[in-house]
């Protein structure tokens, strides 16, 4: 079915948006937006002289049902943070060494994005054949089960069960990038975009809170808990509470989320002259060769790097505030940590939600993420300075300031999700969203994998052999921010006439 034969209806507009395709130079060496693309079409014709663009109003149910369903997410991969370094000392892996808790927290802290990598592109290209709706639900259900196993699991096989489990049965990502890519157009998705580091700010504070003041709760309220059950399994408690969280988001996206894939890609019936016969209507997905074209594969390498960088700095932050002072840290306790962490979402999402697309418009998608990228310099140096002062006076107004300027630099980097969406949406060649966000989250994930491994294992090591002093890590991870700066050197200046 072509586009000009859709007759209008409450989920197919009459008036459809373009988002901009790359083109390639003469050369072959850089690629830039093609104006032509950015034209609005009406009835599958595109418009042959320019006109003021009036912005879409934003889809509010199908929107705000996508963003409920995407914060489980942020709230089960937070919701560990404060406590998964003391939950590592207490399961004996570490023979009571708190030098090499970095090691296995984050592997921890890895299982569930290399489950998710074995899955995503699957889950990815299933979304595109029997539609969103239905791995959005078997995501968020996962998540749900998983997570109260998590909090039930009493040795470390039973926290890599468990936390794997969550990574193969969660393909959510991917699946609802590609759908808020089909509810929005050109001219609202920025204000669409600039909300998904909101919700994943709000899991994200949520996330340390629960963890933090719902961790051990027969020692915080033993007038509520003080029995067998929560001695036997302190952190259940925060864990059933980001249990219940995913099965609420589940039930809302299956109520009110009205399927965002038109509906002639998925099966359908066609009835013949004899008989009524179940046919596909999903033309035949394309080779990942044909998906990756060069576009797509520069939007992807740059959220690939990005997504490293972050996760290791969202695995190295509890660790780095957990640990003692003479060992390199900071020596705060759990709800401290929660409460940093908790704050750190609250203001990253409010300052995203008001300013992200306004920033984008202003400076350009490109510089935005540029700035970003920029800001990991500054976070990783804070670190060790951080510790330097805390060793000669403690914790004093000096240290207190640092880290107020580094959680700012976090907030900073976190300006360059909301670009990498636009980048990939835009690269993406018709009818192949799903696939190619399914390929871009199994990068990801690959990259979330090795990241929370990589950056913890390399801080435990440069404090236990004491590698430059102990701050080897930092300049890991600030070696890798230039990586990050090169990749982004291809990326077109603008991906929509207004962006």
């Amino acid at each position: 079915m072509s586009d000009a034969s859709i007759t209008p209806t409450a989920t197919t507009p009459l008036v459809r948006s373009k988002v901009v395709k790359y083109s390639s130079s003469d050369d072959g060496s850089s690629y830039f937006p093609s104006p032509e693309h950015n034209a609005l079409i009406l009835a599958g014709e595109e418009s042959s002289e320019p006109s003021p663009i009036t912005p879409t109003p934003l889809p509010v149910r199908q929107l705000a049902t996508l963003l409920i369903g995407q914060m489980p997410e942020p709230v089960v991969a937070t919701v560990l943070f404060p406590f998964i370094n003391q939950l590592v000392l207490e399961i004996g892996i570490t023979g009571g060494d708190e030098r090499k808790v970095g090691y296995y927290a984050g592997l921890i802290e890895s299982l569930f994005f290399l489950s998710e990598f074995c899955m995503v592109l699957r889950w990815g290209r299933l979304s595109d054949r029997y539609g969103r709706k239905p791995i959005i639900l078997c995501g968020l259900l996962g998540l749900t089960l998983s997570s109260a196993c998590f909090g039930l699991s009493k040795s470390f096989m039973g926290l890599v069960i468990s936390r794997s489990l969550a990574g193969l049965l969660s393909g959510n990502i991917g699946v609802m990038k590609s759908a808020l890519g089909e509810i929005l157009d050109p001219t609202n998705i920025a204000e669409g975009c600039a909300m998904l580091p909101v919700v994943w700010s709000a899991g994200a504070t949520l996330g340390p809170l629960i963890g933090g003041f719902l961790s051990r709760p027969h020692e915080k309220y033993p007038a509520l808990f003080d029995n067998g059950f929560w001695r036997t399994y302190p952190y259940f408690l925060p864990c059933a509470c980001a249990s219940l969280i995913c099965l609420a988001a589940a039930v809302t996206v299956g109520l009110f989320f009205e399927e965002a894939l038109p509906s002639p890609r998925r099966l359908g019936h066609q009835r013949s002259s004899s008989e009524e016969t179940l046919v596909e209507a999903t033309p035949e997905q394309p080779p990942l060769c044909e998906i990756l074209t060069r576009p797509v594969v520069v939007a992807i390498s740059n959220y690939a790097i990005l997504s490293l960088l972050d996760i290791a700095l969202t695995a190295l932050l509890p660790l780095f505030y957990s640990t003692p002072i003479s060992d390199g840290g900071l020596g705060f306790d759990t709800p401290t940590i929660g409460l940093i962490l908790g704050a750190l979402g609250l203001t990253n999402g409010s300052l995203q939600g008001l300013f992200s697309a306004r920033v984008q418009r202003y400076f350009g998608i490109k510089n935005v993420y540029v700035g970003g990228v920029f800001c990991f310099f500054g976070s990783w140096a804070c670190l060790p300075i951080m510790n330097a002062l805390a060793r000669t006076n403690g914790i004093d107004y000096r240290v207190i300031l640092l880290l107020g300027l580094q959680l700012s630099l976090n907030i900073g980097s976190n300006t360059s999700f909301g670009c990498t969406m636009l980048f990939i949406t835009a690269a993406a060649e018709k009818g192949c969203l799903g696939a190619t966000n399914g390929v871009s989250q199994t990068v990801i994930s690959f990259m979330r994998m090795v990241g929370p491994a990589a950056a913890t294992s390399l801080f435990a090591l440069s404090i236990e052999r004491n590698l430059m002093g102990g701050t080897f890590v930092y300049w890991v991870l600030a070696f890798s921010t230039f990586i990050a700066l090169a990749v982004a050197i291809p990326l077109p200046k603008r991906v929509l006439s207004n962006l």
